[in-house]
């Protein structure tokens, strides 16, 4: 099926798991073979379990954002109001990387200094910026994203037609999370769905599922 949407909002909408805002996933295994969402004019704000899931098309005009405060009253999301990309530093902007990611907009580039940063929680990105740690002077990643062996580190949800780029990072002990259909466990390091992802310079260290043990 197809779906048009156009000068809608959604905002502060709840699921159990997954597209908190929409869903949409084309799958012929699904009964009447899923749906592909198509977006004009439109913001998507402050749903829980994710904005969209799944590939969805653009037609412009559209605000995904973590955040529905519209202080200027221009009817956006102050997120997508910004009229450049912008570099986030950690820590020196937010303390950790999930602060970052929630305060990111389209185009933005999050800069993460070296360290080792253990999540209790995914980070799950829309697929629409970029993620890039320090190196070493030999050029080695001297960023650690740390799940501890409890969490997934990443999750791309969804991705019209932007490419994330992942640099110079390296994920351990991530722990891959069973889905809600059968409970086999998935991505121990990343899951990416419907996404476009680069992943440069990067190292995928002691991340464990029962399919794709780092990437799925």
């Amino acid at each position: 099926s197809e779906v048009s949407l156009q000068h809608c909002e959604i905002s502060r909408n709840q699921c159990e798991f997954k597209g908190g805002g929409i869903w949409s996933y084309l799958n012929p295994s699904y009964p009447g073979g899923g749906s592909l969402i198509s977006l004009e004019n439109c913001n998507l704000c402050e749903n829980q379990s994710g904005q969209i899931f799944g590939g969805w098309s653009d037609s412009g005009g559209n605000c995904v954002s973590a955040s529905c405060v519209d202080a200027d009253g221009d009817g956006h999301p102050d997120q997508c109001d910004q009229s450049s990309p912008q570099d986030i530093r950690v820590p020196e902007d937010f303390s950790s990387i999930e602060e970052a990611v929630r305060h990111a907009s389209v185009g933005d580039t999050i800069q993460i200094g070296p360290g080792t940063y253990v999540l209790v929680q995914p980070l799950i990105l829309n697929g629409l910026l970029g993620i890039v740690g320090a190196v070493s002077d030999e050029g080695q990643p001297a960023t650690v994203i740390d799940g501890a062996g409890l969490v997934r580190l990443l999750e791309f949800e969804s991705n019209p037609s932007n490419l994330a780029s992942i640099e110079n990072i390296i994920f351990r002990n991530g722990v891959g999370a069973p889905t809600e259909f059968d409970g086999e466990t998935l991505g121990g390091a990343s899951i990416v769905w419907a996404a476009k992802v680069d992943f440069v310079n990067c190292r995928f260290e002691q991340n464990e599922a029962e399919y794709g043990g780092a990437v799925y």
